[in-house]
């Protein structure tokens, strides 16, 4: 395919999650995250780091900074440097909400820099959950802890803006109609070996569903919150409970974004009873 002439492997528009990237290091194939939005006229943060999967990179050719940091060292991420914009044509308001007094421009994305000065992006600002107890939860950083535990699920929301506690909406690994782009009911291989881990013979999602949902699977995703719950860092950042979703995120279905993004508050509008089911 190529692939031997090329030098470095770029990628951006979506976060790489690492056990995506280890796919690719199998392959001795080191991929490079870049950070960059419209308004700083491309990337500024940028490089592999074989010893921390999770960040992106370090910044270069700008100041960055952590803006109103919590305890954990998170909060929004700036940038200050002669690649950033002037403003929005025709919209000084907006350019004021978003560009501060001393020139930094304000990202909107929510992470921290760890010792070796590395970026870690954690959520967006505006996903952030506040909780009925006032208490400020990302949840990108739950979710992430959630499919490294349990590598049969494809995707997990979490859920409790404005609620008592948290709890986790997920999708199982499935395979794609290579036509229109939508799941299908056929589970993927890593789905249907976590199936047989259980001593269960299931190879399509209809069937799990069927069973109740299988308790038995509904038992292991339950396992799996309490291994993430033993890594929270407060009570209030503890997942309750979990429900499982009739099919996998895609672009066709409407979950994802064409940058493959999900779209959280239609995910929630869309399953809206069965989230509530939950309280």
């Amino acid at each position: 395919m190529g692939f031997e002439n090329i030098k470095v492997f770029w990628q951006g528009g979506a976060p790489t999650n690492e056990e995506l990237k280890n796919f690719f290091l199998k392959l001795d194939i080191n991929i490079f995250e870049c950070y960059g939005l419209s308004e700083t006229c491309g990337i500024f943060v940028s490089g592999p780091s074989l010893k921390n999967l999770k960040a992106i990179g370090k910044p270069f050719e700008c100041e960055l900074d952590i803006y109103s940091q919590n305890d954990d060292g998170e909060g929004e991420i700036r940038v200050r440097s002669r690649q950033r914009f002037m403003g929005y044509v025709d919209d000084f308001e907006a350019t004021l909400s978003c560009i501060s007094k001393d020139q930094w421009f304000k990202t909107g994305d929510i992470g921290r820099l760890t010792e070796d000065g590395l970026l870690e992006i954690t959520g967006r600002k505006k996903e952030i959950l506040i909780t009925s107890g006032g208490e400020n939860i990302p949840p990108y950083h739950i979710e992430s802890l959630i499919l490294s535990e349990l590598p049969g699920l494809s995707n997990a929301i979490v859920v409790g803006n404005r609620r008592k506690y948290l709890t986790c909406l997920v999708s199982i690994k499935t395979h794609f109609d290579v036509e229109t782009g939508r799941p299908v009911d056929d589970l993927l291989p890593q789905a249907v070996e976590w199936m047989r881990s259980l001593n269960l013979k299931y190879t399509k999602l209809s069937e799990i569903i069927k069973a109740g949902p299988c308790p038995v699977v509904m038992e292991d995703l339950q396992n799996g919150l309490h291994r993430v719950n033993l890594k929270a860092l407060s009570n209030a950042q503890k997942v309750q409970k979990v429900a499982m979703l009739p099919h996998d995120f895609s672009v066709s279905t409407g979950e994802l974004t064409s940058t493959l993004k999900i779209q959280r508050g239609l995910v929630e509008k869309i399953y809206e009873q069965l989230i509530d089911s939950l309280y």
